[in-house]
């Protein structure tokens, strides 16, 4: 939960960041996480940092909920529009859970 914290806050502290990645190994939802580090450093504009991070996801089995939100940070990342043939088919369905907002306006943001 940190790690989404500090992902959609205005000005992530690096401090808090770098708890989230110490604590990694015991952390569950190991994916989630992972994008929500991803979020941070677009948020900090460190485009190969968020690249890595997508990169390590995609090489991980993800539920929809990730693979959501994969695409949708990769198309903020590549500055282009969402993909809906990226998306994972049940997004096609119904609404997804992902908290999509935040990724859509990253740097936007006011706390």
């Amino acid at each position: 939960m940190l790690a989404w914290v500090k992902a959609t806050a205005h000005e992530p502290r690096i401090a808090s960041v770098n708890l989230v990645q110490a604590d990694f190994p015991r952390l569950k939802e190991k994916n989630r996480i992972l994008l929500a580090l991803a979020v941070v450093r677009l948020c900090l504009n460190d485009k190969s940092g968020v690249a890595g991070l997508l990169e390590e996801i995609d090489k991980a089995q993800s539920n929809d909920w990730v693979r959501y939100g994969v695409e949708f940070t990769r198309a903020q990342l590549e500055g282009r529009p969402v993909n809906p043939d990226n998306l994972p088919s049940s997004a096609t369905k119904r609404a997804p859970r992902a908290p999509v907002i935040p990724l859509l306006e990253i740097g936007k943001l006011q706390m």
